[in-house]
């Protein structure tokens, strides 16, 4: 039975959140040196490039624009509302954001002294432990997002990329819409150009305008799904995956090129593209990715990545004051903790935002108009 254009655009892609939630990993590991010591894992040099952090947050960007623009594609279809967009976006979004900095602030201001003065200077950890949280302006900043002014090293330093995504998010679907009536063709010199401009007023305006052309990237693919269209023999997906992997690992060797830095995460999502669109043209991969161990992790990735800071923060505390743990030992057990905790706000407080959200952007059915003869 076919499905219609709607309920196509309404599929989900499992194999994406196991990719959402190997990136999220990606950065959880860069962040156990600072808590633990030293790396928990040696990486071998390749793998330490595939697991670049900056890298798993490009592909964050891009693959938030891609989801997004299904989600606004639906809706474009039946009844798209620029406030309704919104509003989900922030029950999405502020709920856990809320829970991590409040969690992070109750351990923060109970750290003993000399735990402070053990953390490597100009860490983001040793800003987060340094800020003065009982300003009141402080805390404005940090719960609106959007704030010109919003630190994220205030209580939760990953939490930049969520303010960069609701300030993208105020701007997005005007960009959805334009891809959505444009050809492929002149959807993508749209795209191009929204990266030159972009581009060029990041260097005069506020940065976040920069990472805007990697949100249009994800839904530009999304839009003329290209992976419906290729298809490869091994040589062809060898070179292309090669090709792919090394573009998105830029960043992790953009110091050695001599890069700049906004330059090296816009080939990182040239990379991240190709790396989807491989995944979706290939049913030996999806099949790889839709277990249900990764696609679990992959729906709790918002969990593991904002509230890691907070679960390494207290294993750290107890591996140096309470109980003596090794590095491996500690980063193990914040894992287990950090999933449990993941899988349990998941449940309990992002589903339940992600439907109350759903409920007030809700409309009611509109009554056929029966015409009077």
């Amino acid at each position: 039975m076919n499905q219609s254009p709607q309920r196509r655009n309404q599929i989900r892609f499992h194999c994406l959140d196991s990719l959402r939630a190997i990136a999220a990993f990606a950065v959880i590991y860069s962040h156990a040196a600072v808590f633990f010591e030293a790396p928990p894992f040696r990486l071998p040099l390749l793998l330490r490039a595939l697991f670049d952090p900056k890298s798993a947050v490009v592909f964050f960007f891009v693959l938030s624009g891609f989801v997004l623009h299904l989600s606004i594609k639906n809706k474009h279809r039946t009844d798209l509302s620029y406030a309704d967009f919104i509003i989900k976006r922030v029950f999405r979004i502020y709920p856990l954001f809320y829970l991590s900095i409040s969690i992070n602030y109750l351990i923060v201001i109970n750290i003993p002294v000399d735990y402070v003065q053990t953390i490597q200077e100009g860490s983001g950890l040793h800003v987060m432990l340094g800020s003065s949280h009982d300003s009141f302006s402080n805390w404005f900043h940090q719960l609106t997002l959007i704030d010109h002014k919003f630190d994220s090293n205030f209580l939760n330093p990953p939490s930049w990329t969520l303010a960069a995504e609701m300030r993208v998010a105020l701007m997005f679907p005007f960009i959805s819409l334009i891809l959505i009536k444009l050809r492929a063709a002149k959807g993508a010199v749209f795209v191009l150009a929204v990266f030159l401009a972009c581009f060029f007023l990041g260097e005069v305006t506020i940065q976040t305008i920069q990472i805007i052309p990697v949100f249009a990237l994800g839904a530009f693919l999304a839009e003329t799904k290209i992976w419906e269209k290729v298809s490869f023999n091994p040589l062809r997906f060898s070179i292309y995956a090669l090709v792919s992997i090394s573009f998105y690992c830029w960043p992790a060797y953009r110091s050695f090129l001599g890069t700049p830095t906004t330059i090296s995460f816009y080939l990182s999502s040239v990379g991240a593209i190709g790396i989807i669109i491989l995944v979706l043209s290939s049913p030996r991969l999806r099949a790889i990715l839709e277990n249900r161990l990764l696609t679990a992790l992959g729906r709790w990735s918002y969990g593991l990545y904002i509230l890691h800071f907070g679960v390494f923060l207290v294993v750290s505390l107890m591996g140096k004051y309470w109980i003596p743990l090794n590095p491996s030992t500690s980063f193990v057990l914040a894992i287990f903790l950090l999933i449990l905790l993941s899988a349990t706000t998941f449940n309990f407080l992002e589903l339940p935002f992600i439907h109350l959200g759903r409920h007030i952007t809700k409309r009611p059915k509109k009554k056929p108009d029966h015409a009077h003869a």
